[in-house]
């Protein structure tokens, strides 16, 4: 949910900037609009979607992200035992 708000207020302002927002409206405005919610809700649901399936396809992290960030990767495996 975070991630799609942030999506939405800062992508609202570049969108307002190039003067993609239809109506001439503000980003702020338009966020607060039923479009606006619109697109909230349906960032956050994709946003759900994807995560949901990436939990059923049992996708984990690539090898060479897990190498990377491997204390992260014991840290979590061990609070996992727990």
């Amino acid at each position: 949910m975070l991630k799609a708000l942030l999506l939405t207020t800062y992508g609202l302002r570049i969108a307002e900037g190039m003067g993609r927002i239809p109506g001439g409206k503000t980003a702020d405005e338009f966020a607060a609009s039923v479009p606006g919610l619109a697109v909230l809700g349906g960032l956050t649901l994709f946003g759900t979607l994807w995560q949901f399936w990436a939990i059923v396809a049992d996708s984990g992290m690539a090898s060479y992200f897990t190498i990377l960030y491997l204390p992260a990767v014991i840290a979590e495996w061990w609070i996992s035992l727990f």
